[in-house]
């Protein structure tokens, strides 16, 4: 017979230890792809572990702010600047030992899940083993929340305190209240949430505030010119001064017209009289054939030069027209530009000079991939299926090996004459089938209790000797 198979595996508590190893892979990549930097323009550093932000005390310093704008250069008081802040304290120790206990008893739990008792235990066999289930205790794994604490404690910011005193004594308007300085001084605080923080050189911080004083002071004086925009945007746009809209009248076309065939006339009359002589001079005297031919020339210019007249007059009109509506919109265009200038002067103030800070690395934070609870539960599924289709599969193999020997003939096999009886598998029928071995031979042997087959008919026969043989072909 082959070996006995190892137990298999428990893939629920392995799942389980794969998540918290995921947790704890993510907890040291997180920190390795965070370090603290330090360059010449300041400084981020990381930490975790911090409590959380203190809401009502940033609340109450915003509060505090608010109420001095109303009254400037008011001297800082010095419990606007005592602050409570907490502590954060953890027991390692604790926290181990608990850790070691819930350990020890999910592995010892695993090991009896792993050896359950099956129909061939004795009934002492099953009370040990219920005996030991009982005594574990139902450890729960330990939450590191259980053993976090926290002091609280009351300091004050003389820091904070000196800064707002010097400001008044330059008569500067007081500082808004950091978001950062209320972090860590509230009370919860979680070890997998990292606080970062930016600190400037003291030559860029001085720059920093250097910007926000002349932000505050452009927006004042963009303030102030509020007034004066809401004044001008409730007074109506002004078209009386305006010059009238284009138009393309009769009267400017006649204008460009005439003009054109007044300066013409002159030539006309003059090239007619030089016609008439020229005419005359020749013999060709008025009502002739030829003299009515030379004066249907000379007309047939002068309508010539009246159509490139109209047709010019035409043209002048048109740019006399695009001239006066290029200046109406020209002069409309120039009160409307002076109309806003106040109000692009206020938002070039308000918008003021951007304030530009130095770029750190950004926080990268990790992803935790989920303990494969489903893939164990098929994986531990899977593994019971194929121990049982191997059991089966050797169930089959030695009933096929027991009828064959059946089929070779009859053989002893009176319980009386055996040993070291071991019930290993069942016939189809239903009958126990055992390892074992003769009180005369060491070696094992596969088969049933003569006893236990007598039932069957044909099955048992009885030996001179009086103890009982099998006839193995009967059996089922």
């Amino acid at each position: 017979m082959g070996g006995k198979a190892p137990p298999a595996p428990d893939y629920a508590a392995q799942a389980r230890e794969q998540g918290a190893a995921n947790v704890d892979a993510a907890r040291v990549s997180s920190k390795l792809s965070n370090p603290n930097v330090i360059t010449p323009y300041g400084a981020q550093t990381v930490t975790y572990g911090e409590s959380a932000f203190d809401q009502a005390g940033y609340d109450n310093a915003m509060k505090n702010y608010q109420e001095s704008l109303q009254t400037p250069n008011a001297i800082p008081n010095r419990e606007d600047f005592s602050q409570n802040y907490s502590t954060n304290t953890f027991d390692q120790s604790g926290y181990d030992t608990a850790l070691s206990d819930y350990n020890q008893s999910a592995d010892e739990r695993a090991r009896l899940e792993r050896n359950k008792p099956d129909h061939t235990w004795s009934r002492s066999q099953n009370a040990a083993y219920n005996q030991q289930l009982a005594g574990l205790q139902d450890i729960a794994a330990p939450s590191r929340d259980t053993f976090s604490g926290t002091t609280q404690n009351t300091g004050f910011d003389q820091e904070g305190y000196n800064a707002a005193m010097q400001r008044y004594q330059e008569g500067l308007p007081p500082l808004a209240p950091d978001r950062g300085d209320f972090i860590g001084t509230g009370t919860g605080g979680d070890e997998d949430i990292p606080t970062v923080r930016q600190t400037l050189s003291p030559e860029n911080q001085a720059l920093y505030e250097q910007e926000l004083r002349i932000n505050a002071g452009l927006g004042n004086i963009a303030e102030g010119g509020v007034n004066t925009i809401d004044k001008m945007l409730g007074t109506p746009f002004d078209m009386s001064s305006v010059p009238a809209a284009a138009q393309a009248g009769q009267a400017g076309w006649d204008r460009a017209y005439n003009a054109q065939m007044e300066r013409n006339r002159p030539f006309q009359e003059r090239q007619r009289d030089r016609l008439t002589n020229q005419l005359s001079n020749q013999g060709i005297f008025s009502g002739s054939e030829a003299y009515q031919e030379a004066m249907r020339d000379l007309e047939r210019g002068e309508t010539d030069f009246n159509l490139a007249a109209q047709a010019n007059a035409t043209q002048q009109q048109q740019a006399q027209f695009a001239m006066d509506e290029k200046a109406r919109q020209n002069y409309i265009t120039q009160q409307s530009y002076l109309r806003q200038l106040p109000l692009n002067e206020l938002n070039a103030l308000r918008m003021g000079n951007q304030i530009q800070n130095p770029q750190f690395q950004g926080f990268q934070g990790q992803n935790v991939a989920p303990a494969p609870i489903m893939q164990a539960a098929n994986a531990q599924y899977n593994a019971a299926l194929d121990r049982t289709n191997a059991q089966n599969a050797a169930s089959g193999n030695l009933m096929s090996g027991l009828f064959g020997l059946g089929a070779a003939g009859i053989g002893l096999s009176d319980a009386r004459l055996k040993e070291n009886i071991v019930p290993i598998a069942q016939t189809p029928g239903g009958n126990k089938v055992y390892s074992y071995n003769f009180l005369w031979d060491k070696t094992p042997q596969i088969g049933v209790m003569a006893q236990e087959v007598e039932h069957i008919p044909g099955a048992v026969i009885e030996h001179p000797s009086g103890y009982k043989m099998v006839n193995y072909s009967k059996v089922t």
